[in-house]
């Protein structure tokens, strides 16, 4: 079944190569393929994070559902419930002033994540913390009835001293998942999976998984695609980008198959984003790389997503961090929202809690993808569709909602749209993500870009109507867009 889903997702994609004058559409409403997952939808949260109402808020709006916490990086780890934000090896020190952060508390953490609806999942320091401190986190997690199911051993433990040999990340699988689990047996247990290099190369999880894989339950993958030969941002890989994820997930399935053919260890993806410079990692480009991988991941039943991150000057949802934080500092100014986060907002607004149907594209035509030496982790196709589409149906077939990102960098693209097994009514909800150019964002000089843009918020989500819904029709998708059209049941 797994095959054959993941066979029908390359179809679909390698289906809109075709080259016509007009582009076709055709949905099958009763075809479903995969309900779609709301741990997708996740973020990274920081200690250094804003927590105020006017945070929360715009967490609520855009639909987060779960947190990956606490954020990477190797000294950046509670060590029990109880000691705040510090690091055993003083690199930092206990009284450093991220424990002085509110989110720098676990017993907060918990709190905030329950007032804005969102779940949580676990990064356990194993690089400088130990297996008691461990083992508390799991007691007093699940003594506060926090529901964290997901806990994963380390944070790209692959660049750490000691654990980046697979012997020593074994042997510390070997001593944390048993005694974790022994806490709390509900509990699923993650590794580092290892970077593109380890995995494609055979240094990293080939190595792990023969050994330490019986004892975990699920893999977490970092991705950060979209650099170019020049180092400038390019539009052009960054949407491209998202085609890699069906052939990713696939190669990963097939080594677990490899290793362990007892055994079905789900897929995360715990850190993703676009890695490039400005203004491309918070352009519009961004945006459109979003929007097409959370469909991406849906459609190959990944089990937790959790874009980089909630908050920050260069990556972040929204740009700032608390004034305790240290650099990027600049608490945020309740306006700039980047365009990534509108396109979460689209997905939960509009297409969470249905059922993504068959869509198959043809005649959408291509763009030239400019070359880049990232083989292993951007996409290696030349030639990219210009459309990406997902459909999804409500269990009561009464709302049937068409997600279309149109990656034409010159001009709209008309496409005639056929629909199976669900007759709309004529008026339709439309909604579309767009701005002024591909690298429009919504960045000011004191939140990251050093360029003012044209106008307060450049980049944003209009709603409108469309009075010409019928099984047949046709509709004109901007350039650089991500459009909704929620058709109801007649």
């Amino acid at each position: 079944m797994e095959n054959a889903r993941l066979a029908l997702i390359l179809c679909g994609l390698l289906g809109g190569l075709q080259t016509a004058d007009s582009a076709t559409i055709d949905i099958d409403a009763q075809e479903d393929i995969v309900r779609i997952n709301p741990l997708v939808f996740g973020v990274n949260l920081h200690a250094n994070d804003e927590s105020n109402e006017k945070v929360r808020a715009f967490i609520r709006d855009i639909g987060l559902t779960v947190y990956r916490y606490p954020d990477a990086g190797g000294y950046y780890y509670l060590q029990t419930p109880g000691d705040g934000w510090g690091s055993l090896n003083s690199l930092l020190g206990t009284d450093h002033k991220l424990a002085k952060s509110y989110l720098g508390c676990f017993k907060n953490v918990g709190d905030f994540a329950r007032d804005t609806r969102c779940g949580l999942t676990a990064c356990v320091n194993v690089e400088n913390g130990t297996l008691a401190a461990a083992v508390q986190w799991v007691k007093y997690a699940k003594q506060q009835n926090l529901g964290i199911k997901y806990w994963c051993l380390g944070n790209e433990v692959y660049y750490d001293t000691w654990l980046k040999k697979p012997q020593n990340y074994i042997a510390c699988i070997e001593r944390f998942a048993p005694a974790m689990k022994a806490v709390d047996p509900s509990i699923r247990i993650g590794i580092d999976f290892g970077n593109a290099y380890e995995n494609r190369l055979g240094t990293w999880a080939d190595k792990i998984l023969p050994t330490a894989g019986r004892h975990v339950d699920f893999i977490d993958v970092h991705w950060y695609p979209g650099r170019s030969n020049s180092g400038k941002p390019d539009w052009s890989i960054i949407v491209a980008s998202p085609l890699r994820i069906a052939e990713d997930i696939r190669h990963f399935r097939k080594m677990i198959q490899k290793h362990l053919p007892d055994r079905d260890l789900e897929v995360c993806y715990l850190e993703w984003d676009v890695f490039t410079n400005e203004p491309g990692r918070q352009s519009l480009a961004n945006g459109l790389f979003a929007a097409d991988c959370l469909g991406q991941f849906n459609l190959a039943e990944v089990a937790v997503a959790c874009n980089y991150n909630l908050q920050e000057k260069m990556f972040g949802l929204i740009p700032g961090w608390c004034e305790a934080a240290g650099w990027g500092g600049n608490p945020w100014n309740g306006v700039t929202v980047r365009p990534k986060a509108l396109a979460f907002k689209l997905w939960r607004k509009y297409m969470a809690e249905h059922a993504l149907v068959e869509t198959r594209v043809a005649g959408c035509g291509t763009f030239t993808q400019s070359s880049n030496w990232h083989s292993l982790i951007n996409y290696t196709g030349k030639e990219v569709p210009n459309l990406s589409v997902y459909c999804a149906r409500d269990a009561a077939y009464m709302k049937l909602t068409l997600m279309v990102i149109n990656k034409k960098p010159d001009k709209p693209l008309e496409a005639a749209i056929s629909l199976r097994g669900f007759t709309p009514n004529v008026l339709a909800k439309v909604a579309t993500l767009n701005g002024p150019s591909y690298l429009a964002h919504n960045d000011d000089g004191k939140t990251f870009h050093s360029v003012i843009p044209p106008s307060p918020v450049s980049v944003k989500i209009t709603e409108s109507e469309f009075n010409g819904a019928s099984p047949h029709f046709n509709y004109s998708f901007p350039a650089y867009s991500v459009t909704i059209i929620e058709l109801s049941s007649k």
